[in-house]
C-alpha cells in the first residue's frame, strides 16, 4: 500500500498521468480543475492539511444524489430529473429508513497502470447505522467516484454536501497493466471519465445505470403518489376552508340577527377542515410467521393515528404462495384515533415448515 507522500508524490510527477483533487468546492459551488501552473503548491498544501492522513486520502459527498426507492420534491430536483436530488442550494440529503441511494464524490482520480485503489466506510458513519458500499478502482481509470450508501436503521440520517463519507486507499501493482486494458473502461464503466463540469454544465446522465429496476407494484405506485402529491391535497383542503369561511362571514354581514349561529357554524367547519388536516397517511413494514401444520396467525400493531370516518389499509407482499392470504383490520379506535390494527395470515393448507411473511402496509385514513 502507497503511503499518502508516496502517492502525492506520484501527483506531482508532471510527467505521470496520476491525479488526486477537489473537482467541486462545496464551499464556493464552483467546478475546480487541477491548477497545471501551481500543481506542486496544490499537492503540498494537500500534504499539510490536518485532514490528511499518513495512508488514506478523504472522499466527499457531491452535490448531486439519485435516490431509487422515492421520488424528490420538485424544488429539490436536479435539472428536474424526479430521482435526482441538488444539494447545490439545499446542502443536506435526508436518507430515508432502509433506502439506498446512490452517491458521487467531490474528487477527481486519475491512476497510472501500476497503481490501483480501494474505497471503504468510515467508521463514523457506519456507527449511526449509515453504511458505504466499499468499491475498486482499476489502473488507468480518469473520473469521479460512483460510490452506494445505505441506511440500515429504522430512522432517516442526514448528510451534508461536502461530508466526508468514505477513505481512499491506493497501493502498486507488481506489473503494470497495459494502457489498451485500460482503454476498455469506456466500454465497460458507466462513468468512467465524468466530471462536475459535464453534469452541471450539460445534460449527461450523473448516475447512469446498466441493469434497470423491476416495474413497480400498484402499492408502491400509490404511496410514492400519495407522498409526493400530499402537501398539494392538504392545501387544497385548506383553500375550501378558507372559500367556507368567506361564505359565511358574508351571510352573517347581511343578517345581523344570526350573527352568532353563522359565527358558530364557521367555527365548526374551520374545526372539522382542521381535523382533516391533521390527519395523514400512515406506512409500515411487519413480519408474520407461520409455524409448522399452523393455517392462522396473528400480530398485533400499536399505532396513534387519526382518521376520518372510513379509513382503509391496504397490504402489499411479496409472497407467491397463491393460498396465502395476509389481511389487516382496525382493532382499536378511540374516537377517530387508532389505536391497534391485527394483521392475519390464512394458509388453505397447513404448513409443512415454519416460515416468515414480509409484507408492507399503508393506512389511508
Amino acid at each position: 500500500m502507497l503511503t499518502t507522500k508516496d502517492f502525492i508524490a506520484k501527483c506531482k510527477d508532471q510527467e505521470n498521468v496520476t491525479k488526486y483533487y477537489v473537482n467541486f468546492d462545496h464551499a464556493t459551488k464552483k467546478v475546480c480543475d487541477l491548477p497545471e501552473n501551481d500543481r506542486d503548491d496544490y499537492y503540498d498544501a494537500l500534504l499539510r492539511d490536518p485532514k490528511t492522513k499518513s495512508a488514506r486520502l478523504a472522499i466527499t459527498l457531491g452535490p448531486v444524489v439519485k435516490r431509487h426507492e422515492h421520488y424528490v420534491k420538485k424544488p429539490l430536483r436536479f435539472k428536474n430529473r424526479k430521482n435526482y436530488q441538488s444539494l447545490l442550494t439545499n446542502v443536506q440529503v435526508e436518507i430515508k429508513p432502509r433506502e439506498t441511494i446512490s452517491v458521487l464524490s467531490n474528487e477527481y482520480l486519475q491512476l497510472d497502470g501500476v497503481t490501483a485503489g480501494i474505497i471503504l466506510p468510515r467508521l463514523s458513519l457506519t456507527d449511526v447505522g449509515l453504511t458505504l458500499v466499499s468499491t475498486y478502482i482499476d489502473p488507468h481509470w480518469k473520473g469521479i467516484l460512483q460510490m452506494a450508501i445505505v441506511n440500515n436503521t429504522s430512522k432517516p440520517i442526514n448528510l451534508n454536501s461536502g461530508e466526508a463519507i468514505g477513505v481512499l486507499f491506493v497501493f502498486e501493482l507488481s506489473s503494470e497493466i497495459e494502457e489498451r486494458l485500460g482503454d476498455n473502461h469506456s466500454n465497460t464503466s458507466h462513468h468512467y471519465g465524468m466530471n462536475w463540469e459535464k453534469i452541471i454544465e450539460t445534460e449527461e446522465e450523473p448516475i447512469p445505470t446498466k441493469k434497470q429496476a423491476a416495474a413497480r407494484t400498484t402499492f408502491g405506485s400509490i404511496e410514492n403518489w400519495l407522498t409526493e402529491h400530499q402537501n398539494k391535497l392538504y392545501q387544497a383542503v385548506g383553500s375550501v376552508s378558507i372559500l367556507c369561511f368567506i361564505y359565511f362571514l358574508a351571510g352573517a354581514v347581511q343578517d345581523i340577527r344570526n350573527f352568532k349561529s353563522d359565527l358558530k357554524s364557521v367555527s365548526e367547519i374551520a374545526q372539522k377542515n382542521q381535523d382533516k388536516l391533521s390527519t395523514s397517511i400512515f406506512t409500515g413494514s411487519q413480519e408474520i410467521s407461520l409455524d409448522k401444520n399452523q393455517t392462522v396467525a396473528t400480530i398485533k400493531v400499536k399505532i396513534n393515528q387519526k382518521v376520518r370516518s372510513n379509513p382503509v389499509i391496504l397490504i402489499d407482499s411479496n409472497h407467491t404462495n397463491t393460498g396465502l392470504v395476509i389481511a389487516g383490520n382496525i382493532t382499536s379506535k378511540v374516537d377517530q384515533t387508532v389505536k391497534e390494527i391485527t394483521f392475519t395470515v390464512r394458509s388453505n393448507n397447513p404448513q409443512p415448515l415454519a416460515q416468515s411473511f414480509q409484507f408492507k402496509w399503508i393506512l389511508i385514513p
